[in-house]
């Protein structure tokens, strides 16, 4: 696995963003708590987003105010929710598998962004799924050569039709 110091950087959406965006991958504006009023354009959506957290528990709309705890503002990216599953060895990775997140559905007893299952295959056309799976590959192979991964790790991607957004790394 991956020693904390690892995990810290990988978890990191300054570090994480700026890897990924140097490497032409796409990952959504991200700001810490401090900035967000400032920095934020009102004319997007937003979400905050606990900066230890996990599930979706936690992530709700912002429109701007006051921020409070260890929190960041991350923009919304419209499009269906995925993980992809890899493991790695510190240079490269192999995708496991790519799946659709189901997310805040109340038949399942969750509201908002709260996480509640996965369905494999995504609900996408073929080429869709393709195209997903080949973003998920270049996506994992980076992240385990820029942070030195090592075991399974996952991303939550957002597809918007046309890229996979990264937007945690767990």
């Amino acid at each position: 696995g991956c020693p904390p110091e690892t995990l810290e950087r990988v978890r990191d959406p300054a570090t994480l963003g700026a890897s990924l965006r140097e490497a032409g991958l796409a990952y959504p504006a991200t700001f810490a708590a401090s900035d967000a009023p400032q920095r934020a354009e009102r004319s997007r959506r937003w979400l905050r987003k606990p900066v230890r957290g996990g599930g979706g528990r936690g992530v709700r709309e912002w429109r701007g105010g006051a921020l409070h705890g260890e929190v960041v503002v991350q923009e919304h990216i419209s499009g269906l929710a995925c993980s992809a599953a890899a493991v790695a060895d510190g240079r490269s990775a192999t995708v496991l598998g790519v799946s659709e997140q189901l997310i805040g559905h109340r038949g399942f007893g969750a509201r908002g962004y709260a996480w509640c299952g996965n369905l494999v295959p995504p609900r996408l056309g073929d080429a869709q799924r393709r195209a997903l799976a080949a973003a998920a590959r270049v996506i994992c192979s980076h992240l385990a050569l820029a942070f030195g991964l090592r075991g399974l790790f996952g991303v939550d991607l957002v597809w918007d039709g046309e890229r996979a957004w990264v937007v945690e790394v767990n």
